[in-house]
């Protein structure tokens, strides 16, 4: 049967799920905070200009979620890999940039996968996790902000500089986006929200967080 099909795999692209939502808030939007002080130091920035680069972050983040609700209904799998590549390219963007402007597109890439990630994930799991492991999976997906954040605390304190660091974490994107493109199940290709979104987004979305 068609469900059963489904509860197979439920552990796999909830734990992939996982993975691709510690990139996307752990590293590509949270982790900005905690390196503002290098950041200032090697950018010049002032505080007007660090809450810029926050409120860039943070648009980024509204953007992506204003998109999510349209791509995750043309595709589940493909919003979570677009999630993936944006918070890559943002970190990528952040540690090879050789100015300010640069730095802000960046963190502003970045931030849009974070918006795109969690309905996306919600969606999928929807689409190809059974009624009877749904919710497991939905709540052990969830988990990867919390899992993303606890890897991401301790880099401020690594000895490299912090461009360094952000072309680790920009590989370690590549490595989560190439590890959810080869493992991701598709969803139904005509699947529509004609009841709204999952319920699974809108709980992770209603837990507070911290602000970039």
């Amino acid at each position: 049967m068609a469900t059963e099909t489904k509860t197979d795999t439920w552990w796999a692209t909830a734990a992939v799920g996982a993975v691709v939502i510690a990139l996307c808030y752990g590293f590509a939007r949270y982790a900005y905070g905690p390196f503002v002080p290098r950041f200032s130091e090697t950018f010049g920035l002032t505080t007007v200009g660090v809450g810029v680069l926050g409120g860039l972050s943070t648009a980024g983040y509204g953007l992506g979620l204003l998109l999510a609700p349209r791509t995750s209904a043309r595709s589940a799998r493909g919003t979570v890999l677009l999630a993936a590549a944006s918070a890559t390219a943002g970190l990528a963007l952040m540690a090879l940039a050789p100015h300010v402007a640069v730095f802000g597109v960046g963190i502003a890439v970045a931030g849009a996968g974070a918006g795109l990630v969690s309905p996306g994930v919600a969606q999928l799991i929807g689409e190809t996790v059974g009624a009877g492991a749904r919710d497991r999976a939905q709540t052990w997906a969830n988990t990867g902000t919390g899992l993303g954040l606890a890897a991401s605390a301790f880099t401020p304190l690594l000895a490299f500089g912090w461009p360094v660091i952000w072309a680790v974490f920009a590989a370690l994107g590549v490595a989560v986006t190439f590890l959810a493109w080869r493992t991701l199940p598709s969803g139904p290709p005509a699947h529509r929200w004609h009841q709204g979104p999952p319920q699974g987004w809108l709980r992770s979305c209603s837990t507070p967080r911290s602000s970039a």
